[in-house]
């Protein structure tokens, strides 16, 4: 980076754009044509202050914007604008799943974070609570496979949650690396 800081995230969005993101560091980098690559600092022009000491850590390119995370918050590059959306509490990082935001929330559950800017909470998702979900992946039939760190598979589908692939899971807890 220009300010030499440590980078923490990586992500290009469908512009081309290369964003970074560490502590105290936001931005990104585009092709000039006289230039080459031009870095542009976003964290100056943010008017909100608590990002200028906020270290990002997790880009999620989607068509409603530029998602990326803090440890205590969740912004959006939209249109040239950054906004600031607190989630219900704690997260890991947000995923898109065909057109749907999806927030785990620590010791909570999983919720979707709607187009109108809202969190709903995903009914049945509270036995996630006491889960590290690592991934969450769609599953043929529009639901999601989600991926915990060491509590194996489990699908969504039709509104409902269930133990997924018992053998693969506990393939994938024994190989798990801590």
């Amino acid at each position: 980076t220009p300010g030499g800081q440590i980078i923490r995230s990586v992500a290009k969005d469908t512009a081309g754009r290369i964003f970074m993101g560490g502590y105290a560091t936001l931005g990104y980098w585009q092709n000039t044509a006289n230039e080459g690559l031009k870095y542009y600092s976003l964290i100056d022009k943010v008017e909100i202050d608590r990002i200028k000491n906020e270290e990002i850590w997790h880009f999620l390119p989607t068509d409603r914007g530029l998602f990326f995370q803090s440890f205590s918050m969740i912004y959006r590059f939209y249109e040239g604008k950054i906004e600031a959306i607190k989630p219900p509490s704690n997260i890991m990082f947000i995923r898109q799943v065909g057109n749907k935001i999806l927030v785990p929330v620590i010791q909570d559950g999983l919720y979707e974070y709607t187009q109108e800017g809202e969190f709903e909470f995903i009914k049945g998702s509270e036995f996630l609570k006491q889960k590290r979900v690592a991934s969450i992946l769609p599953h043929d039939g529009g639901g999601y496979l989600i991926g915990t760190q060491s509590d194996g598979l489990f699908l969504y589908e039709n509104g409902v949650f269930t133990k997924w692939g018992y053998s693969l899971g506990e393939q994938l807890q024994q190989y798990q690396s801590t």
